[in-house]
């Protein structure tokens, strides 16, 4: 978010999410990804990992 100069009121508006919901979200209280998958990706010894998207060349 810094990165790209928004706060988190900005970001839930672009994504139109409740406001709070999405801070609960970042601060670590609810967890986007259910936790049966969490223990899938654990048991296979695997993560998600967040990464800026690459720009596509023109065509």
């Amino acid at each position: 978010m810094q990165r790209k100069g928004i706060n988190r009121q900005q970001l839930a508006e672009m994504i139109d999410m409740n406001p709070q919901y999405l801070w609960d979200m970042l601060a670590g209280k609810r967890s986007n990804i259910p936790q049966r998958w969490q223990d899938i990706l654990d048991a296979l010894g695997l993560e998600i990992v967040v990464q800026p998207k690459r720009q596509r060349e023109q065509e």
